[in-house]
């Protein structure tokens, strides 16, 4: 299991296409094949709420993505930011990719 600290623009990658997309997606969502457990534990910053805010607010004044987007984008962000498996240190918060953890909770 490696250990990575995403900021802002690469976790942007994982919700919107754009150069970088399929490598921040691979790391996200890789799993093991027997347990289904996730191979990598992502790290972001507190701050990283509002900088993943911004940046999909760039994107879409620049008309990449539409409004709806926008919004669903930042909703599935900020559901993987509270996912009930994270955990969060005192200064990042573990993100956790789609419906499930990408690592167990400690103990």
């Amino acid at each position: 299991m490696a250990v990575y600290y995403f900021d802002a623009s690469a976790v942007v990658k994982y919700y919107v296409p754009e150069p970088g997309s399929l490598w921040t997606r691979q790391l996200l969502d890789a799993q093991d094949p027997a347990s289904g457990q996730a191979l990598h534990v992502i790290l972001v910053a507190e701050v990283t709420r509002v900088e993943v805010a911004a940046g999909l607010a760039s994107i879409e004044r620049v008309g990449r993505i539409r409004r709806a987007v926008r919004v669903r984008e930042y909703q599935r962000f900020t559901s993987h930011l509270i996912h009930p498996l994270c955990r969060y240190p005192h200064s990042h918060r573990r993100l956790c990719g789609r419906s499930r953890p990408h690592s167990a909770p400690p103990a």
